[in-house]
């Protein structure tokens, strides 16, 4: 059984089955639209700002990931 066969679906919204009722506004689905536009936007200058790195040598990786992290950390928490 898929998580779809738990909840319901209508025209004012989604009645989940463990977290109650979410009603379908656009702004939220604007809200997150632009909000995954940003985390795009954003993780996409940083591996920018690293293109140097080699994901062939863990060091680079791991410099990689810490500079995502950091831009995460610094923008959406």
């Amino acid at each position: 059984m898929s998580d779809q066969d738990n909840n319901e679906v209508t025209e004012h919204g989604i009645h989940w089955k463990t977290w109650g009722f979410a009603p379908h506004k656009l702004s939220i689905r604007e809200d997150f639209a632009y909000q995954n536009e940003r985390i795009f936007v954003g993780i996409r200058g940083v591996l920018e700002n690293n293109e140097g790195r080699c994901m062939d040598n863990e060091n680079d990786r791991l410099i990689v990931c810490n500079s995502v992290f950091n831009w995460i950390k610094q923008n959406l928490l």
